[in-house]
């Protein structure tokens, strides 16, 4: 009983601290909202790895690659990218295309998604709409009874939107409706959360509900 004390009271003291001290770069935009991404790229040369593996790299201006390394150590090969096509403007939204491709060494299966970003300022700094509309294909091989083999899969939809807010210089939060769609099956979710700012590091905490099915967020990252 006094060891969870002293962990809940750490955990308070810790996010009093990052609340209070933490703070995002000047003028760094957001590159992902809740659970997609937004329009927004890391700057060129910059970097963005967390605990769940993935290491996002700005090539560009306009152009980012990742990869999840925790799943390419398990022999599922990736590769993620981000295209900016239109700059945002006092008019138009920042519109970019990403792509995203899973393959494994060990078997003929692979999937892959295309992604159309829009993201607008709704206030300098302080406030991002975020909309996403994502198509995914997965396909794999299958031996039937009489031992022929044939490829089966299917297909989705995403649809998502969000507002992040700039509460204070050091923490955001995020608010976000999506609609899945599959060949066999559909489903509206809903969440929220928040994100803070300490030096390098970038601490996430949320969750989302699916039908009955509550998702928790929780994450660890570093934009250096």
């Amino acid at each position: 009983m006094k060891k969870s004390w002293i962990i809940a009271v750490l955990l308070l003291a810790f996010v009093f601290y990052a609340s209070a001290w933490a703070d995002y770069y000047p003028n760094e935009k957001p590159a992902w909202g809740l659970t997609q991404d937004t329009a927004y790229l890391l700057d060129p040369g910059q970097w963005y790895i967390d605990v769940w593996g993935w290491a996002t790299y700005g090539m560009a201006n306009n152009f980012q690659i990742g990869s999840n390394f925790w799943l390419d150590m398990a022999q599922l090969m990736n590769v993620y990218t981000k295209l900016k096509l239109l700059e945002e403007g006092a008019g138009n939204p920042a519109i970019s295309l990403g792509a995203s491709y899973y393959t494994t060494l060990v078997g003929m299966g692979s999937l892959w998604d295309a992604t159309l970003y829009l993201t607008k300022t709704l206030e300098t700094d302080n406030r991002w709409f975020y909309s996403s509309a994502k198509y995914l294909n997965a396909a794999a091989t299958a031996t039937s009874s009489s031992g022929s083999v044939h490829m089966v899969g299917g297909n989705g939809l995403n649809v998502t939107l969000g507002l992040i807010n700039q509460n204070a210089p050091h923490w955001r939060s995020f608010l976000e409706l999506a609609y899945d769609s599959s060949s066999s099956t559909s489903a509206t979710r809903g969440g929220g959360g928040f994100e803070w700012a300490f030096g390098l590091w970038r601490y996430r905490l949320g969750g989302y509900i699916s039908q009955t099915f509550f998702t928790l967020i929780l994450d660890l990252g570093w934009r250096f």
